[in-house]
């Protein structure tokens, strides 16, 4: 049993599921993500399930999210279940994350696809050594403060935990982004969904927040 993932089966076919109880009892992080006022699970959490599953370092491609898990209170619970395909002969495995909840098991909600593979960490495949000093000198700086509220203005509302940016620069095309996440997210042995949602609160740097257009990354 993990903490993220849950508890795991191995199957004959060589698919691996896991399952495990979301809540905000379970995974504290989940009240301070707040979609119009309503508890969301964070899209980033799907693919650090995955992360998680199969360890760093690793490669995810081709990920789809589908649909949001809403939560209508901090109490409601929701059963998440991750279906790792047995790896094909480059080594990737397609991953599926599902939910239900007990009191309407029938109902089975897909969130997300993809999949993931383990990497060579002795051969990175990288493109090529990134300048932090250059790509900064191209950069325009933003503070997170103004990130944060302009989330907000747009009906997104993050909470401490969803709060690791410390600092960006972007321009048109590109980000870098200072993280500093909370000392308990810090403990997980793999990135902490909080923490990769950080990653990817970068991108709303590039396509703006200044709008009235919020943009989720929901298929």
């Amino acid at each position: 049993v993990r903490p993220l993932l849950g508890s795991r089966v191995e199957l004959a076919t060589g698919e691996t599921v896991w399952q495990s109880t979301f809540s905000c009892a379970t995974q504290p992080f989940l009240g301070d993500h707040r979609l119009y006022g309503a508890i969301t699970v964070p899209g980033a959490t799907w693919a650090a399930l995955a992360i998680h599953a199969v360890g760093t370092p690793c490669c995810l491609e081709d990920v789809v999210f589908r649909e949001a898990l809403l939560q209508a209170s901090e109490a409601e619970e929701h059963e998440v279940q991750m279906v790792l395909e047995a790896p094909d002969a480059a080594g990737r495995r397609e991953f599926k994350v599902w939910s239900w909840q007990e009191s309407n098991s029938e109902k089975r909600t897909l969130h997300a696809s993809g999949r993931v593979a383990r990497m060579d960490a002795g051969k990175p495949e990288a493109a090529g050594a990134i300048r932090l000093v250059e790509l900064r000198e191209r950069l325009t700086p933003m503070a997170a403060e103004e990130l944060f509220a302009g989330f907000l203005k747009l009906g997104l509302e993050l909470g401490p935990a969803l709060q690791s940016v410390q600092m960006l620069w972007r321009n048109e095309r590109e980000t870098l982004v200072e993280l500093r996440p909370q000392v308990w997210l810090s403990h997980e042995t793999e990135i902490h969904p909080a923490v990769f949602d950080a990653c990817t609160q970068a991108l709303g740097a590039i396509w703006g927040v200044e709008g009235s257009d919020f943009f989720a990354p929901f298929e």
